[in-house]
């Protein structure tokens, strides 16, 4: 009897509660709860509006200063690289429009892009280790010079290299050429643009750290088979850093971006930043220091010694020889 008069008063107290907050929400309260949330939204879009429009002010000030940046970029690099070829390498993922900025200031310094070549995910997934390593055995004789100890991302690494520094003139790059560019599933390298010059310089582009999300995150490869792949790229790059004038130009803003081994390797020179105007703009100041046979590693991320480069003159003509340095990788580096 308790029990059923307990549950009978708590039951009938709901009710009333109930009751009362209908009667004062249509009511006495009805204005005051109004007014409140009506206040609070409209702070809220207020608060929203002015993040907007400082967004908006932000922007247009980060876009001035790049215009800026480019115009006095444009007058730095002016004339540098006047008479000289450059050829690009392409790692998967490098977006068309970074490219284009930095062929468009390359050429800004009287440049010659001489030649193109974009590297397909063959070559350097493990997948394909096997097919590379018969390839390489296969072309090895073919080479007009080979690292000492050269394994198969070496050799490799040299017919890329030889192909863009000599063109398919030569008997033996044409032999590459149609190896690694056969149009199948085993493709290792895509030619954008036909070596119509011998490179006085070579570019190596890898791409900006992407963004993570959790789809790109199932799909990325694990992080060993990252660390075996840029350890191909990281040849590549010091297979030609070795044979000429190499720049590499990247992100250094996580462990596992491509660029950080290359920088790491001290040989060559390096950009960071990839995708901004003061990249591109380091990237045509490196290639000349490179061509004058000086390294240099700018930029504004881990293992930059400047955040922007001197200016270098290393056009054909104000060169005692229109030969591009051997070996820069003999001379000190220095900021330029």
């Amino acid at each position: 009897m308790v029990d059923f008069r307990y549950h009978l008063v708590s039951l009938v107290s709901v009710f009333i509660a109930l009751a009362v907050g209908i009667i004062l929400g249509a009511g006495p309260l009805q204005n005051t709860i109004g007014n409140a949330l009506s206040g609070q939204v409209e702070t809220l879009r207020e608060s929203r509006d002015e993040a907007r429009d400082a967004l908006d002010a932000a922007q247009e000030t980060l876009e001035n200063e790049n215009t800026a940046l480019s115009a006095a970029g444009t007058q730095l690099v002016e004339g540098t690289l006047t008479g000289r070829n450059v050829g690009l390498i392409m790692l998967p993922g490098v977006d068309d429009e970074t490219v284009r900025g930095l062929e468009d200031r390359l050429e800004s310094a009287g440049a010659t892009i001489s030649g193109e070549v974009r590297l397909t995910e063959n070559f350097a997934s493990s997948n394909q280790s096997t097919y590379r390593q018969a390839l390489a055995s296969q072309l090895a004789d073919y080479a007009d010079s080979l690292p000492d100890n050269a394994g198969t991302n070496e050799i490799i690494a040299v017919f890329v290299d030889m192909y863009l520094r000599k063109g398919t003139s030569d008997g033996n790059v044409q032999v590459f050429a149609d190896s690694l560019t056969a149009d199948d599933k085993k493709q290792l390298v895509n030619v954008t643009r036909e070596v119509t010059a011998p490179a006085d310089a070579i570019v190596i582009v890898t791409p900006a750290t992407a963004e993570s999300s959790d789809a790109t995150a199932s799909a990325s490869p694990d992080a060993a088979e990252i660390t075996a792949q840029n350890g191909v790229y990281t040849s590549l790059f010091t297979t030609s850093a070795g044979r000429g004038p190499t720049v590499a130009v990247g992100s250094m803003v996580q462990d596992d971006d491509p660029l950080v081994g290359m920088r790491r390797a001290d040989v060559g020179s390096t950009v960071d930043s990839v995708g901004t105007v003061s990249a591109s703009i380091n990237t045509s100041l490196a290639v000349a220091a490179e061509i004058v046979g000086t390294h240099v590693s700018l930029g504004s991320q881990e293992g930059a010694e400047a955040v922007l480069g001197t200016r270098v003159n290393a056009a054909a003509s104000a060169q005692s020889t229109s030969e591009p340095s051997e070996n820069p990788s003999d001379s000190p580096s220095e900021d330029q």
